[in-house]
This record gives C-alpha cells, sequence and structure tokens, in this order.
C-alpha cells in the first residue's frame, strides 16, 4: 500500500488522498496522467488551446467514480488555468462558455455524490467554485457590453410645412407635322432652308481659279502669234537670221511656261468647282430651293453658271 501511494504522488506531482489511490493496473488512470503531463509541457509553451484539450481528455478518460474524485479534480484545476490564460490573450465570450461547462460540470457531479466533497477536499472545491463565480461575472459583463441599449431615442419634433411652389407649366412643343415623321415613328428633323452657302463659295472660287488657269492657257497661242508679227516688223529679225531663230526659240519656251502654269491652276480650279457643285447638290436634296450650276467655258472667257430660286 505505500508503494502505491508514492507512485501515485510521483505521477500527478500533487499531494494525493489515500481513498484516491488508483487501483493496480488502471489503463485509465495511466492515459489521464499522460494527458495531463502532455498539457503541462503544451502549457509552458504558450499553446493554450492544445493544452486545455489534453486536460479535458485527461478528465473525460477517467471512469466515472475517478472523475468525482481527486484524481478528477486535477485535470479541472489545471485547465482552469490554461482557461484564464486562453481569455487574457483573446477575451472570447465562447472561451468562456466552455470554461464554465467545465467546471460546473465537475462541481455537479461532486455534489451528486453522498462522498464527494470528501473525495476532493474543502479547499479544492471552494477554489473552483470561486473559479466559476469568475467565469460568470465575466460572461455577465461581456453580456452588458454587447447588448443593445433600450432606450428609444427622442422622437424628432415634426418638421415644419412648408409650402411647395407651384409646379411652373412649360410650353408644350407643336407636334410634329406628318411630314418630318416616319414610318417607325420617329421625327426626322425638318429640312435646312436656302442654298449651302459653303457649296456655292466653294464653286465660286473654283470658277475664279478656272478663269485664271484659262486666261495664262491663252498664252500659250497669244505669244508665240505675237513674237511672230514683233520679228517680221522689227529690222534685224528677217527669216533665215540667227536673231530671228533664237527670238522665236524664246517665246516658244515662254508659251509652254504658260501652258503648264494655266493647265495648273485651271485643274485646281475645276476640282474645287466641282467639290462646291457635290455639296450644293448634296444640300439641295434636303432643301426645296433649286439651283442649278455649269461651268462656262470659251476660247476668250472660263466661269461658273449660276441658276436657280434662292
Amino acid at each position: 500500500m505505500t508503494l502505491t501511494l508514492a507512485a501515485a504522488l510521483v505521477a500527478t506531482n500533487a499531494p494525493v488522498r489515500a481513498d484516491a489511490a488508483p487501483r493496480r493496473g488502471s489503463s485509465e488512470l495511466e492515459r489521464s496522467q499522460a494527458f495531463v503531463s502532455e498539457g503541462d509541457a503544451l502549457l509552458e509553451q504558450g499553446e493554450y488551446n492544445e493544452a486545455i484539450a489534453k486536460y479535458r481528455a485527461a478528465y473525460y478518460g477517467l471512469t466515472p467514480e475517478e472523475r468525482a474524485s481527486y484524481m478528477g479534480s486535477i485535470p479541472i484545476r489545471k485547465g482552469m488555468r490554461a482557461y484564464d490564460l486562453l481569455v487574457a490573450q483573446e477575451q472570447s465570450r465562447a472561451v468562456l462558455e466552455r470554461q464554465l461547462a467545465l467546471v460546473t460540470e465537475f462541481l455537479e457531479s461532486i455534489k451528486n455524490r453522498p462522498d464527494g466533497k470528501a473525495k476532493v477536499g474543502p479547499t479544492i472545491i471552494a477554489e473552483l467554485e470561486a473559479s466559476r463565480s469568475a467565469v460568470e461575472k465575466k460572461i455577465a459583463a461581456m453580456s452588458e457590453v454587447a447588448a443593445p441599449s433600450t432606450d428609444e431615442p427622442p422622437e424628432d419634433p415634426a418638421p415644419a410645412l412648408v409650402e411647395e411652389p407651384a409646379p411652373t407649366q412649360t410650353p408644350t412643343e407643336p407636334d410634329p407635322s406628318p411630314d418630318t415623321r416616319r414610318s417607325d415613328g420617329a421625327i426626322d428633323e425638318p429640312p435646312p432652308s436656302g442654298p449651302s452657302t459653303l457649296g456655292i463659295a466653294l464653286a465660286a472660287s473654283g470658277g475664279a481659279l478656272m478663269a485664271v488657269g484659262a486666261g495664262v492657257l491663252v498664252g500659250n497661242w497669244t505669244v508665240p502669234a505675237q513674237a511672230e508679227r514683233f520679228a517680221n516688223e522689227e529690222p534685224g529679225y528677217e527669216t533665215g537670221t540667227q536673231e530671228r531663230v533664237n527670238y522665236i526659240a524664246d517665246q516658244d519656251d515662254r508659251a509652254r511656261r504658260f501652258l503648264i502654269s494655266g493647265s495648273v491652276v485651271l485643274g485646281i480650279g475645276t476640282a474645287v468647282t466641282i467639290g462646291g457643285v457635290v455639296q450644293i447638290i448634296m444640300h439641295r436634296r434636303r432643301s426645296p430651293s433649286n439651283i442649278a450650276l455649269a461651268p462656262a467655258l470659251s476660247p476668250r472667257h472660263a466661269g461658273l453658271t449660276v441658276r436657280g430660286r434662292f
């Protein structure tokens, strides 16, 4: 009997009552003691959740008779310490509720056994009851903080009635005429009135350039004729002389320059005129006015003829 008590003292690292000595060959008690040792190591490492799991396994690994004894109080007391450290770290109400459930279960099991208090001892029971009271106070404090206020806010005074200004009547637009309404119900924009100013300006400018170009082209014919007449009338430019040949050649070169320059100006004028005519035609499709433009060219002049009703 003395050897058994000594083994219990070494395994639990706490004073053991004579009536709490384990039965010889109790495998549940051996596993519980191993879980307690593992929980102590995890607690020192700061692994509070894992330590609590080991202490709970040590408690529930005992038989019902061993739980309601001093041996059952060992994992409960160590678990309370681990729970306190975890709550201080996380401030979690769920952790507090699990702690309260565990200590309450142990105290109720002691209370329901006639010899429960004698097996555990009044000092340990008082210690665990103080732990339970502290947990209950912490839960109550958290509940007061989290509970919403029941005081109803004061009602706002009724707002003063403000007369709203009468809605202003906006003038209604006249219904579009049937001519401007398409078959799909959409409304076309009314056609523009009057001729195309841009088209007329382009056509007029192009006509002027065409006139200038035609005038320059005339020099291609007038310059050789004037040179021939001058050579015939001027002494020293008789037929067959070198002065006549050089003079006529120089005037022919001058006439070619008139031809090139006049052709370029006439081409530009023609392009501008065509652009203006196209603009006027496109505008005419949307305008009720009737306008007709046509270039006018002759050996003596060039221009643009505009006919229509403005």
